[in-house]
């Protein structure tokens, strides 16, 4: 894997690998912390896409909400449920928690997200 970006001694270094990093004299620390933060952020990317994938979701239900549908209603409900609302704030929040629950990025698991 490659180090998209890297500042070392006043140097920047773009798509850096790390034979080339040797190369250049940067320390194995300074090149593995890079690494991680490099692979944090692809992680937050990736959260935040799936977070921003259950907007609708949540938007059309506060929509219904503001048009008079009621949650779990017999004759008038909303589209989700209280139980589906539930577990769609439970993938959310686990999606959010991901950078404080896991060590290393390569720790990661995803959580599955809820079929609605």
């Amino acid at each position: 894997m490659t180090v998209k970006t890297l500042m070392y001694n006043e140097r920047v270094f773009s798509n850096l690998t790390s034979d080339a990093a040797v190369s250049f004299g940067i320390p194995d620390s300074v090149y593995n912390e890079a690494l991680s933060n490099q692979e944090w952020m692809d992680i937050r990317s990736k959260r935040d896409g799936l977070i921003e994938d259950t907007d609708s979701t949540y938007l059309r239900h506060q929509r219904e909400l503001r048009l008079g549908k009621l949650v779990d209603d017999a004759d008038n409900p909303t589209t989700l449920s209280s139980a589906q609302l539930t577990e769609l704030d439970t993938y959310v929040q686990a999606l959010a928690d991901i950078p404080q629950s896991y060590a290393s990025p390569d720790d990661v698991v995803w959580p599955k997200k809820p079929s609605i």
